[in-house]
């Protein structure tokens, strides 16, 4: 039996450029059911060297760090030690993270910018013909809200009325460049909040725009695990807890969903061979004959979703729950479920056909 732990990576303290405390961040995805946060502060561990991984509630706090300011900026997970910014030459941040064991992802690889933040500037990822990274932000959050967000009319309207009315998720370069990409190697997809909460000050009147609070409850990663996080924590079982959660996400045991739409708690998806083998998404498969299951448990939220496989025979569609027997060749397949209020609702990350 697989369980499901929902969290949020690619948070920023006060300890780089957010604007809350670790701990308290920590208080916010508690209060919003969350089982797991990443803290990926600018530079540093600082987090990680003043005791601050942990459980807190029931939310399970790891630190990693984000490299480089000015493009190609990388998360790091899994180290203990500090990877240098190397602006001009990824591919050497890229084996530096491999070698020493960590797990290394490129952060919002294509942004449109705001004039409403540093002047349209965007942080783009500038050479995807590396190796050795281990995934990409499918999605960045807070990008594109930002990216919809052109003026302050825009960002008050969107903050404090309708939340959704510029967004565009997931950004559609970001989306297309890791489907190719997938094609050709394994690239773990997840959701980046990119979480800041900055404060923005209009005459007298301060407000604060993508709190933690409200970016806990738009999109989030949903990993599989052998595992339930609390169990980890009736012991305070911190470093078995993190082992596992890694582990889950390089090996792209996941699916991403915008909770903003409609949470994606409890969606099972795999294949089943004729020894009963099981095989999740983001796992290699060997070419042959498998029943595919994708549903809900208990059905809950089957009516509100259709799925979506693209592979090289094209773009199949299934109502769910699904429970369909296919033979699969060698290749890429990737999923993702529609949901009437958005094309794009949960994206899973494929099986990798071999």
């Amino acid at each position: 039996m697989k369980y499901i732990a929902r969290g949020n990576i690619h948070i920023h303290s006060n300890l780089s450029d957010g604007t809350s405390s670790i701990e308290e961040i920590a208080e916010d995805a508690n209060k919003a059911g969350l089982d797991f946060i990443v803290i990926n502060d600018h530079e540093h561990l600082r987090g990680k060297e003043m005791g601050l991984e942990g459980f807190y509630g029931d939310t399970l706090v790891l630190v990693g760090q984000e490299v480089n300011r000015v493009k190609n900026h990388y998360l790091v997970l899994g180290l203990d030690e500090v990877i240098q910014n190397n602006e001009e030459n990824p591919k050497e941040i890229i084996s530096e993270v491999k070698e020493k064991g960590g797990i290394g992802i490129i952060a919002h690889p294509y942004e449109n910018g705001s004039p409403l933040v540093n002047n349209g500037r965007t942080f783009p990822w500038t050479d995807f013909d590396l190796e050795g990274f281990d995934g990409m932000e499918v999605s960045n959050y807070s990008s594109e809200w930002r990216d919809g967000a052109k003026t302050l009319l825009h960002a008050v309207y969107a903050n404090f009325i309708n939340d959704l009315a510029y967004i565009r998720s997931p950004n559609p370069k970001s989306y297309a460049k890791w489907k190719e990409l997938t094609k050709k190697k394994k690239v773990t997809g997840i959701i980046g909040s990119d979480a800041h909460a900055p404060i923005f000050k209009v005459g007298p009147f301060k407000f604060k725009i993508l709190s933690y609070k409200y970016l806990f409850s738009s999109g989030n990663n949903y990993i599989y695990l052998d595992t339930p996080l609390h169990e980890f924590k009736k012991n305070n079982d911190v470093k078995n807890a993190r082992e596992a959660l890694l582990k889950a996400i390089k090996k792209g045991n996941l699916y991403i969903c915008y909770d903003r739409i409609e949470k994606g708690d409890g969606l099972l998806v795999y294949l089943k061979d004729n020894k009963d083998n099981i095989y999740l998404p983001g796992d290699f498969v060997p070419q042959g004959r498998y029943d595919l299951f994708v549903g809900f448990d208990g059905g809950r939220k089957d009516k509100s979703a259709s799925l979506l496989i693209e592979s090289y025979e094209g773009i199949q569609i299934f109502k769910l729950p699904v429970e369909e027997k296919l033979y699969l060749k060698k290749g890429t397949y990737n999923l993702h479920l529609s949901h009437k209020k958005h094309k794009n609702w949960i994206i899973i990350n494929p099986f990798y056909v071999k």
